[in-house]
């Protein structure tokens, strides 16, 4: 008997008992001193009926409360525990949701649209409230061609690194690619010549890029590089010669361009259309 007693749960267990058992032996005595044997009850009675059970109510969940209330704790603290497990357990799914919203809400891209994410390019070609399928593409300096891989993007990945939409004309792109040299050529004659190439290859199609050029610029409401060829020079970490050629072209022909622009210029070097600057000449 002692052993039991010093259980804490059954301890509460008898107190709890024994305030049920006297709240309702109050309730029934208080009850019949109100009744005071009477069939039909005054108004008064019913409302002194009312106030004595909503005492003896408020009584019981009090000494419940006050009884259980070290267990409630330790209830609350396992509740908390295992919420918290949950959370973790799900944190990559609810992130993957919160994604999607992001995504669906901001209108970031639709299918067809070609993204690049934390280094990862290509076009979208599916996506769900958990993930996106992109058919991975070269990354922009070398071109614009599929890799043949697909890439599964988990949507957590937008909350965590901007995304580059690079589709900003639906039949056009704005393609830069670069020429690096080791042999030094006489500049201003090879970037006369990659700038008249451009315009030679580039007028076909110059009028139709004008109009995708100006419906872009309205929509994204900033000046956007084009329609006409841009030819800049640069220099590698080691020192070589570097043409950097930026088309506004259709996507279709995009390496079409490329290899006609770069075979055409290393023919012209070869060949001496392009001379090798004073000082390789000289060595």
């Amino acid at each position: 008997m002692t052993t039991l007693l010093n259980d804490p749960l059954i301890v509460r267990g008898l107190v709890t008992v024994a305030l049920l058992l006297l709240v309702a032996a109050l309730r029934l005595l208080l009850f019949r001193l109100i009744r005071r044997g009477a069939d039909v009850l005054q108004e008064d009675q019913r409302r002194q009926l009312f106030y004595t059970r909503s005492a003896l109510s408020a009584l019981l969940v009090i000494g419940l409360l006050v009884i259980w209330l070290g267990q409630l704790q330790n209830l609350l603290l396992s509740l908390t525990a295992v919420t918290v497990a949950i959370v973790i357990a799900t944190k990559e799914l609810l992130m993957c949701i919160s994604g999607f919203v992001l995504r669906t809400g901001a209108s970031v891209f639709s299918i067809g649209d070609r993204v690049e994410v934390d280094g990862i390019r290509g076009e979208v070609t599916d996506h769900s409230v958990l993930s996106t399928t992109l058919l991975e593409l070269a990354p922009a300096s070398q071109g614009d061609g599929y890799s043949g891989r697909t890439v599964v993007l988990p949507n957590s990945v937008f909350l965590q690194h901007p995304v580059r939409n690079e589709n900003f004309s639906p039949s056009f792109a704005l393609h830069s690619f670069d020429i690096t040299l080791e042999t030094r050529v006489n500049v201003a004659m090879a970037l006369h010549w990659l700038q008249t190439k451009s315009d030679q290859l580039c007028e076909p199609f110059l009028e139709a890029a004008k109009r995708s050029n100006a419906m872009a610029e309205k929509k994204l409401g900033v000046d956007i590089q084009g329609p006409e060829a841009s030819i800049s020079l640069g220099t590698s970490d080691l020192g070589r010669t570097v043409f950097r050629i930026s088309l506004f072209c259709p996507k279709k022909e995009v390496f079409a361009l490329e290899k006609l622009i770069t075979a055409g210029f290393l023919d012209a070097i070869g060949s001496d259309v392009i001379p090798l600057s004073t000082a390789q000449v000289a060595k």
